[in-house]
């Protein structure tokens, strides 16, 4: 399963915490002033591509971890 990224996932669920909260607390949302639709759609597709690639792993495109250690050292610092 080396296009599925378990811990990429687990980052993006950990990320959603606050806004899955805002979204019980305030239903409405909140005010867009601006109402730009195009940038707003833009940002969108930047946002769900960025969970998407967090998530799958496009074949070819990474390079792994030379030990166990350093990856648990990259999970460290990124946590934070």
């Amino acid at each position: 399963m080396e296009w599925f990224n378990v811990f990429g996932l687990a980052f993006i669920v950990v990320i959603m915490i606050p806004n899955i909260i805002f979204a019980v607390r305030c239903k409405g949302g909140f005010e867009n002033r601006w109402n730009n639709k195009t940038i707003e759609f833009i940002e969108q597709i930047g946002r769900f591509g960025c969970f998407g690639f967090m998530i799958f792993n496009i074949p070819g495109t990474w390079f792994g971890w030379w030990s166990n250690e350093a990856f648990a050292i990259y999970l460290i610092i990124d946590s934070l």
